[in-house]
Order: structure tokens, then C-alpha cells, then sequence
């Protein structure tokens, strides 16, 4: 191994040492003073380009790496350095094992401390305590990484006047309460990603199924959730998916990939979509849906322009302690940020007030002969509130008194949203549900 590279691997096991947050940014700031030749800076740049950026691969995990020890290496290897090491790794990212032996036939030169530094280059598990953001905030001209970034949602009720317009399509999904998960296919080599760009790893039955898609330079967008997710409380879907997520094991299994979206490879590496989501919908139904019992492509609750839809649906999957749902605009694009091609709906709205009567269930009802419900003033306007009472609450309550000990009570109500009464024209509420009693404020 040539002195350049010794240099480069010094500094790198340097760096490695400092610590993270102001001290780190200085010493990357200063980096430079720490090479006398340009070209070694050069190579040390390189190095750390390829280790923070995370859309660098190698295909070399640390498993394959082991193989080394049983496989042996190539004595004849053509790589002579660490810049011909990256660029070999750049040309040659699947992880074959003539690679394997290629490269481990330059390791085997490096003396120990080098030989795990190396191993740390081409597995790219080298923690070096910097993300891209810090990197490309102190880093030479010239030296920075792409930002892993995705499609995030805008809130619904915040941005609904500007993106619901009137005929416009949309299609309604789950909001799901779990770990997102971005993979890239490339022929068999299958990786996946966190939101954040960081490696999701172990999860062997997700990564054989799309090992064994027919399509093929893709990228799925979805969601990590335990198996048996449509029969669970949102609650209850992200304990039992997190328990297995953040296993420190080599193999995860008992969760799916729930995905939301598809696009080309090439797309996601110009940040450059032009197929809307419609189409990339039925891209899903024909590649995806069907295919393997590990990936799990999310239904469409409504697919129209029926803006009502939105509050019943999210009514529906409150009552069912969902997470809520997403709205997915069908005439939109993928985005590579937080934006309007995708809204989120994620929970009702609640505040507490005064009971100002009651009434009974309607005849022909389950509620007949019983508590129907009580009212309540908003913004001067009469709002009956029926949902929310328990079956035996609603008999003890009619039978006591008609519910008239209730009047003058507090509670709290949840609602969708605030509305227009049609018979009034003053403001009411969408969807009102009794939350509790609030004695301590009687």
C-alpha cells in the first residue's frame, strides 16, 4: 500500500475520533491543513463522499465481507489504491464475489487497523457521526453529497382551499403509524432505506420478494408494518411493527412492505417525475398487487371528486382507532419534498362544552327509548351531538330521568371539522363525538 493511502487511512481513523457536532464540522472545515500533497486531500474527499453519501453501493454487506476468510482473494488484483478501490466499487456495485476476491486482494496488503478501515470504505459501515446536511455545511467546494429526501404531506386542513378544487380527482388511502421505507431494485440487488436515508436492514422476506419482482430498476415507496396490520388499532400496529423493526437481528420477519407509491430508478436519481399518480397506481396493480404475501400495496378507499368522502372515511377510521388517511392527488407527481401532491388527515379537532339538552333515540333506531343525545351550543348555533355513549349509559340515563340531570354539564366533544349549518347558515360542527365528562370543570 502506497504512503498516500496510509495518510488517507490515518486521517480517516482521525476523524473517525472526533467528536460529533462542533468539533466534527471544525475538522471537517480544516481538513485540508491535514494533507501536504492536493491529491491526497483529493482521495481523503473522495472517501468520505462515498461513506456519507447514502445512495452509494458496493453490494458488499458485512456477511459477504466474512466470505473473504473462505473464499480467498485475487493475489493478481488490479486495484492498487484507494482511488482505483473506489473507482473499481463505482463500476462494480453488485457484489459478485470475483469482486468480492478483487478487492480483498488490495486489503489483505493493509496492516490491521488499515485492513478494518477498508473493510468500513467498502461495506460502508464506517461511523463516521456526520450526515449530508452537516457534511455539505462545512465541506470544501466541490464536495458535496446529494440529500436523501422523499415525498412528505401537507396538511389537509391547513392547504384544502388551494389544492381541492372543484372536479379535481383524488384517491383515498391509509394513513399508516409505522416505519417508511424506500427500496431500489436493481436486478437482484435489492436496498432499502429509512425516510432519512439510512439503511433498513434484515427484513429477508421483503427483500426476496422484490428480489423476485419481473419489474425491475425501481424504486417502492411504502411502509414497514407487521403483517396482520388491517386487523389491528393504530396503537397496536406500530407496537407490534416496532418490536420487530428494531430487532437487532439478521433477520426481521413478520412485517410487510404496505406500499404507497412507484416510480423509475431513474426518475428518483434526477428528482424528475412526470407520471401522475394515477398512473403510478395502476403501475402498483399490475406489478405488485398479487405478487407476494410481503408486499402488501394499500387499497383505495375512494377514488373521485367527492370532497365529503374525506370526513366520512375519516370518520369511519376513527371509530376503528386508525391513524387516519391520506389524500393522494391523482393529477400529481412525485415530489422530492413536502408538498400538495399528497395531503394528510390525521385527526379530529375536539373542544369541551356546556350540555344544553337532550333527546331521545329516533323510534325504529337501536337508540329507541333511550338517550339519543345531548346538544350543545356553538358559536351560537344549537349542534346535537349523538355519537360517543355507551349502550348502557344511554338506557341508565333515559331511565333515571330522561337524561336531565345531564343539562349544564361539561364535556368534551371531537369533531372533523367545523361546518355550515344548511338549515341555519350558522357555524356547526362535522361529525360530533362525545369524548368524556369533564366533572373537574363543572
Amino acid at each position: 500500500m502506497n504512503k498516500q493511502d496510509i495518510a488517507v487511512l490515518t486521517v480517516l481513523s482521525e476523524f473517525n475520533k472526533v467528536p460529533a457536532g462542533n468539533a466534527k464540522k471544525a475538522w471537517i472545515h480544516s481538513c485540508g491543513s491535514k494533507f501536504f500533497i492536493p491529491e491526497t486531500l483529493n482521495t481523503f474527499l473522495r472517501v468520505c463522499t462515498h461513506l456519507i453519501d447514502d445512495m452509494r453501493v458496493t453490494g458488499i454487506s458485512n456477511a459477504k465481507w466474512d466470505k473473504l476468510a473462505f473464499n480467498g482473494v485475487n493475489e493478481n488484483t488490479t486495484i492498487d489504491s484507494l482511488d482505483s478501490l473506489l473507482d473499481y466499487m463505482e463500476k462494480n456495485s453488485t457484489g459478485r464475489d470475483i469482486d468480492l476476491k478483487e478487492i480483498g486482494g488490495f486489503a489483505v496488503q493493509a496492516e490491521d487497523e488499515q485492513f478494518e478501515l477498508i473493510r468500513q470504505i467498502v461495506t460502508r459501515d464506517c461511523k463516521f457521526g456526520v450526515g449530508a446536511s452537516v457534511w455539505n455545511e462545512v465541506c470544501p467546494e466541490g464536495w458535496k453529497v446529494d440529500e436523501f429526501e422523499c415525498m412528505l404531506a401537507n396538511n389537509y386542513k391547513k392547504r384544502r382551499e388551494k389544492v381541492m378544487k372543484p372536479g379535481r380527482s383524488f384517491t383515498l388511502t391509509h394513513k399508516l403509524d409505522s416505519e417508511r421505507c424506500i427500496i431500489f431494485k436493481r436486478g437482484k440487488q435489492v436496498d432499502m432505506y429509512s425516510r432519512n436515508g439510512k439503511r433498513h436492514s434484515g427484513f429477508v422476506e421483503i427483500e426476496q420478494a422484490v428480489r423476485e419482482l419481473e419489474v425491475d430498476n425501481i424504486v417502492l415507496d411504502g411502509e414497514l408494518i407487521v403483517k396482520n396490520w388491517r386487523e389491528l388499532s393504530s396503537k397496536e400496529q406500530l407496537a407490534q411493527s416496532a418490536t420487530i423493526i428494531r430487532k437487532k437481528s439478521e433477520r426481521k420477519v413478520g412485517v410487510v412492505l404496505a406500499v404507497f407509491d412507484m416510480i423509475k430508478i431513474s426518475d428518483w436519481m434526477s428528482k424528475t417525475c412526470h407520471t401522475p399518480y394515477k398512473d403510478r397506481r395502476i403501475n402498483i396493480e399490475v406489478n405488485i398487487k398479487g405478487k407476494s404475501e410481503f408486499l402488501d400495496p394499500l387499497d383505495a378507499l375512494y377514488v373521485g371528486t367527492n370532497e365529503n368522502k374525506i370526513a366520512d372515511i375519516m370518520a369511519d377510521m376513527t371509530a376503528r382507532d386508525q391513524e387516519g388517511i391520506m389524500i393522494n392527488m391523482n393529477d400529481a407527481p412525485y415530489e422530492w419534498k413536502r408538498g400538495d401532491a399528497i395531503l394528510k388527515v390525521k385527526e379530529f379537532l375536539d373542544d369541551t362544552y356546556v350540555i344544553t339538552g337532550v333527546y331521545e333515540g329516533e323510534r325504529f333506531t337501536e337508540c329507541e327509548g333511550m338517550l339519543g343525545g345531548v346538544t350543545v351550543e356553538h358559536k351560537g348555533n344549537t349542534v346535537h351531538v349523538g355519537s360517543g355513549f355507551k349502550k348502557t349509559f344511554r338506557q341508565s340515563t333515559w331511565a333515571a330521568d330522561k337524561g336531565l340531570s345531564l343539562v349544564g354539564k361539561k364535556i368534551d366533544v371531537k369533531y372533523f371539522e367545523e361546518s355550515t349549518d344548511s338549515k341555519t347558515g350558522k357555524p356547526s360542527l362535522r361529525f360530533p363525538t362525545m369524548l368524556k365528562f369533564r366533572p373537574d370543570l363543572d
